[in-house]
């Protein structure tokens, strides 16, 4: 498993990641402090399995942020916190502002902005001697006609081209929804609007990011 003793883990991003989290600090294990998502269900666990690595764990997910609003804030609520770890997981608002607010183009955060954004958290990051997870922004639907489901892929494949760029671990989001999607269950199975995952989607984000640290099931 690649987090080390005493590891620093933060995971940053949106409403995704928010989801209730405790205000303005979402640390340690007492009751939902980091929310009712994916980060809660990976401090479970994580400490579970894990006892003896004694990990710090803090969700600074903001929800309705875009990528403009996290990278504001990453000095002073994620570096701040001293990681050895970040996740990030962002972009879906800079695509949904486009679709819902077509009129408000000064909310709107184009693909262009978008990597630059990115790439600043990441570098940022990398120069804190921090190691990253970088996720795609998630969008579950397989209908590549569908225009969010089209920008989704878009922006997520900026995020696969950064992740490569600096050799960091990726995990493509819309990916780990295929095989509930296969089975003929209609999106609003894991989310009622495509975009906020149920207990099934958080589940499912939270096996992801598991596998890809090389979590083993078998130590309990």
């Amino acid at each position: 498993m690649l987090l080390e003793k005493n590891a620093r883990l933060v995971f940053a991003g949106d409403s995704v990641t928010d989801v209730g989290r405790n205000q303005p600090v979402a640390e340690g294990t007492l009751f939902d402090m980091l929310g009712k998502g994916y980060p809660q269900l990976i401090s479970g666990w994580l400490n579970a399995f894990y006892p003896e690595l004694n990990l710090y764990i803090c969700n600074a997910g903001t929800s309705g942020n875009t990528s403009r609003d996290l990278l504001r804030r990453w000095d002073s609520e994620i570096l701040d916190k001293a990681p050895t770890w970040v996740s990030i997981m962002i972009g879906i608002n800079d695509i949904w502002r486009q679709i819902d607010s077509p009129a408000q183009p000064s909310g709107h955060v184009l693909p262009d902005e978008f990597r630059d954004n990115v790439a600043k958290m990441i570098e940022k990051t990398l120069a804190a001697g921090a190691r990253i997870i970088l996720w795609t922004p998630s969008f579950i639907e397989s209908n590549m006609n569908d225009a969010m489901a089209a920008m989704a892929k878009q922006y997520g494949d900026i995020c696969a081209e950064l992740a490569q760029a600096h050799s960091l671990l990726f995990i493509d989001t819309n990916k780990k929804w295929e095989r509930i999607l296969a089975s003929g269950h209609h999106p609003e199975w894991v989310s009622w609007d495509r975009v906020h995952p149920n207990n099934i989607g958080h589940t499912v984000m939270a096996k992801a990011f598991l596998d890809t640290i090389g979590f083993d099931y078998t130590r309990m």
